[in-house]
C-alpha cells in the first residue's frame, strides 16, 4: 500500500510522507490492519458440511442440498471473477483502482473456520 502511495507521490512530484507516519495514520485514525488474509469457511459450507454428515437423509433432501451447494459454489466462483477482473483492468487503466477490504477485524486466534465464531470472537 504505501509503495503505491509513493509511486502516486512520484507521479504528482510530491514529497511523501515516511511509512512509519503512513501506518500510525492508517491505524490509529482509520482501525485499518494490514495482513495476510486467514482462511475461513462460509457459513452456509459448514451448514451443508454438516448436514450432508446425516446418515438419516433421504435421497430427495440429499439431491437438493447438492444443488444448493453447488448453486453457492457457483456464486462464490463468480464473485473471485469479478474481482480478478476488476484487478486486470485496473492495472491496464491508470485511472481507476481496485481495493479489496474485509471489513470484519481478523485478529489471531485459535483455529476456527466458522464465520460466525471466527468473527465473534472480539465482541
Amino acid at each position: 500500500m504505501y509503495s503505491l502511495y509513493e509511486k502516486r507521490c512520484q507521479e504528482e512530484q510530491k514529497l511523501p510522507i515516511n511509512e512509519y507516519v503512513c501506518q500510525y495514520v492508517f491505524n490509529t485514525k482509520f482501525n485499518l490492519h494490514f495482513y495476510i488474509s486467514k482462511k475461513d469457511t462460509c457459513k452456509k459450507y459448514d451448514i451443508f458440511k454438516i448436514k450432508i454428515s446425516n446418515p438419516e437423509l433421504s435421497r430427495d433432501e440429499l439431491s437438493q442440498l447438492n444443488t444448493d451447494h453447488e448453486l453457492n459454489l457457483r456464486k462464490a466462483e463468480l464473485a473471485r471473477e469479478c474481482m480478478t477482473t476488476d484487478a486486470k483492468n485496473a492495472k491496464r487503466n491508470q485511472i481507476s483502482y481496485v481495493c479489496s477490504v474485509d471489513l470484519q477485524k481478523a485478529l489471531p486466534f485459535s483455529v476456527l473456520s466458522i464465520s460466525d465464531a471466527y468473527y465473534k470472537r472480539n465482541m
